[in-house]
C-alpha cells in the first residue's frame, strides 16, 4: 500500500531544508576550528604529550568523521532534490492519493464498463435480430446506444485517470525508497565513534586510550560508506519499461497480428489497443517499420489515440507518417516522422525555427526525396493539422467575465456567477438546464431575455425572446477560473480547425470536456465549453 500526502510531505521538505541550513553551519565551524587546532599545535605554539595527543585524534578520528558527515549533508542536499523532484511529479494528481483506495476505485470502474459493454452488446443483439424483436426494441435500442457509447467513454477516461494515479505512486516509491539510506548510516557509525571518543583518555606520553572493548569498526564503516547521490545523480531513476512487440500467425491466410510485452509479461490492453489501431489504420507494412517507433507508441499510449475520431494526435502527427509511408521507406520514413515532429516541437517552444533544407541534408534525401517532403509537409499545413494557433491576451477575461449584452445574448461570461448576475441585471431568466453527464459543476443553459420596443425599452407588459445558442457555464465553487482556463487550453492545445473560413477550433480535454474557440488575425481570442 502506498499513500501521498502533500501537506506531510512539504513539511517533511520544510523540515529537512531547515535541519540542513543548521547542520551545514556547524560542521563548517567545526571542521575550521579543528584545522586551526591542528595547526596550532603543528607551529610549537602549544606542546606536549597532551596537546599532541589531541592532535591525533583530531587528525586519526576526528577530521576524517566531520569530512565524511559533511559529505552525508551534501547527499542529503542531493537526495533532498531528488525527493522535491518526485513529489512534484506525484502531487500533479492530487493532494491525498491512497493505493488501495484508487486500486477499489478502480475495480469499480471496470465493473461499470464492463455492464455497459453487455449492455451495448444486447443493444446491438436487439438491432441485429430485429424481424423478431419488433421495430419498437430496434428503435430503443438505437436511441440508447449513443447514450451509452458516451458513458462508455467517460468511464474509460476515469479508468485511464486512476491508472495515472496509480503509476504516479509506484514511481513515487521507487523513486523515493532509497533515499536517506546511506547518509543515515554514516551519521550511525559518526555517533558510535563520538560515544567511544568521549570517553577516550590521554596517558603521559600522549596515546590516546580508548575504553576497554570497544568497538572500532565504526571508523573503517565510516570511510567504506557510498555517498553518492549528490555526485552521480543516479538514485531516484526509474528504469524504463522495456516493451518488446512479438508477432505471430492468427488464420490460414498468412496474416499476422502483434502481441505487446512489457518487462517480459504480456500486456492485454497494449495488445488489444495495437491490434484495433492496425485495423483501423490499415498499416499493412506496420510490423515492418522499425520496431522502435512501435514500442515508442505502444510505450506513451499513443495507439490509443488511433481509436478515437476526436484524437487530434492522431490526425495530425500519425497522419504526417503515413503520409510520409506512402513514399518513402518504411524506415527512412519513420526517421523523417521523428525528425520532423522533434523540430516542430522546437519550432513551437520557440527554440528553433523548422529548416526542411537542413533535415533533407542530414537525411541524405535526393533532390526529389527533398521536394516530396516539402510539399507533404505544406500539405499538412494547409489542411490546419500541424499549426500551432497562440491564444489570444483576453481568453481568461472572456471565461470569467461577461463583456457586454447584445440582441444575441450574453457574451462572455461563463462563470455562472457573472452569468447569473448579468441576466438578473438585463431582467433575463433561465428557461432549461442540462448538466454535464460527468463533471460535476459544468451545465449547458438556454435563456431569455426580455423584448425591447422601438424606444429601446423593455415591452410591458414584458414579453421575451429565447435565445439560439445555449450557454454553457461553470461552478466556480466546483471548478476554479483558473482550472477551466487549463482545461481549455489542453484542449485546444491540439484541437481541430473548422467552419466555412477557418474561424473554429474544436478539442476535447482530457478529462473528456470538450471546448470552442474562436480564431481571429492567427490567435485564439476566447474560448468556453460545450456539451455537444
Amino acid at each position: 500500500m502506498v499513500i501521498y500526502n502533500s501537506g506531510d510531505s512539504q513539511n517533511l521538505i520544510s523540515a529537512l531544508e531547515t535541519n540542513l541550513s543548521g547542520a551545514q553551519q556547524i560542521f563548517d565551524r567545526l571542521s575550521k576550528g579543528s584545522q586551526h587546532l591542528i595547526g596550532v599545535i603543528d607551529s610549537g605554539t602549544l606542546s606536549g604529550a597532551a596537546y599532541n595527543a589531541g592532535k591525533n585524534l583530531f587528525v586519526a578520528y576526528i577530521n576524517p568523521m566531520l569530512q565524511k558527515l559533511n559529505q552525508a549533508i551534501s547527499d542529503i542536499q542531493g537526495d533532498l532534490r531528488a525527493y522535491k523532484s518526485a513529489d512534484s511529479a506525484v502531487s500533479r494528481y492530487g493532494t491525498h492519493l491512497d493505493s488501495d483506495q484508487i486500486e477499489h476505485l478502480l475495480r469499480l470502474t471496470n465493473h461499470m464498463i464492463q455492464l455497459l459493454e453487455d449492455k451495448i452488446r444486447s443493444d446491438k443483439d436487439f438491432i441485429n435480430n430485429f424481424l423478431s424483436g419488433g421495430f419498437e426494441k430496434v428503435g430503443g435500442a438505437l436511441a440508447e446506444l449513443p447514450q451509452l457509447y458516451e458513458q462508455l467513454d467517460n468511464l474509460k477516461e476515469i479508468k485511464a485517470t486512476r491508472e495515472k494515479e496509480l503509476r504516479a505512486l509506484e514511481e513515487f516509491k521507487y523513486t523515493t525508497n532509497s533515499l536517506f539510506k546511506d547518509s543515515a548510516k554514516a551519521f550511525d557509525s559518526a555517533m558510535k565513534g563520538v560515544a567511544i571518543i568521549n570517553q577516550s583518555s590521554a596517558s603521559a606520553d600522549g596515546t590516546i586510550i580508548f575504553p576497554a572493548g570497544a568497538d572500532m569498526s565504526w571508523l573503517k564503516k565510516l570511510s567504506n560508506e557510498k555517498l553518492s547521490s549528490n555526485l552521480s545523480g543516479s538514485k531516484g531513476k526509474s528504469k524504463a519499461d522495456k516493451v518488446e512487440i512479438k508477432w505471430s500467425a492468427m488464420n490460414g491466410m498468412g496474416e499476422s497480428f502483434p502481441t505487446v510485452y512489457v518487462n517480459g509479461k504480456i500486456d492485454k490492453e497494449k495488445t488489444k489497443n495495437l491490434r484495433l489501431a492496425i485495423a483501423k489504420v490499415g498499416w499493412a507494412n506496420l510490423k515492418d517499420l522499425a520496431p522502435e517507433l512501435i514500442a515508442e507508441l505502444v510505450g506513451v499510449n499513443d495507439v490509443k489515440t488511433l481509436l478515437d475520431s476526436d484524437a487530434s494526435f492522431s490526425k495530425q502527427s500519425l497522419s504526417f507518417l503515413s503520409l510520409l509511408l506512402t513514399y518513402f521507406p518504411a524506415k527512412k520514413a519513420v526517421n523523417l516522422y521523428k525528425a520532423m515532429e522533434t523540430a516542430r516541437m522546437l519550432e513551437k517552444g520557440g527554440d528553433l525555427a523548422l529548416d526542411l533544407a537542413k533535415i533533407s541534408k542530414t537525411f541524405g534525401l535526393t533532390e526529389k526525396e527533398a521536394k516530396v517532403l516539402s510539399e507533404m509537409w505544406e500539405a499538412e499545413r494547409i489542411a490546419n493539422k500541424l499549426d500551432d494557433i497562440p491564444i489570444g491576451s483576453n481568453a481568461a477575461n472572456h471565461l470569467k467575465n461577461v463583456e457586454g449584452f447584445s440582441r444575441t445574448g450574453i457574451s462572455g461570461g461563463h462563470n455562472a456567477n457573472a452569468f447569473l448576475g448579468s441576466l438578473d441585471d438585463v431582467g433575463g431568466r433561465i428557461v432549461s438546464e442540462t448538466p454535464h453527464p460527468s463533471i460535476p459543476g459544468i451545465k449547458e443553459v438556454y435563456y431569455e431575455i426580455p423584448k425591447k420596443g422601438i424606444d429601446g425599452k423593455p415591452l410591458a407588459p414584458p414579453e421575451y425572446k429565447i435565445l439560439k445558442e445555449p450557454k454553457t457555464i461553470y461552478n466556480p465553487n466546483i471548478i476554479s477560473d483558473k482550472q477551466i482556463y487549463e482545461w481549455g487550453q489542453e484542449a485546444l492545445e491540439n484541437g481541430v480547425i473548422s467552419g466555412n473560413n477557418g474561424e473554429f477550433i474544436d478539442g476535447v480535454s482530457s478529462n473528456g470536456l470538450r471546448f470552442r474557440g474562436y480564431i481571429r488575425d492567427g490567435k485564439i481570442t476566447n474560448f468556453y465549453p460545450i456539451l455537444k
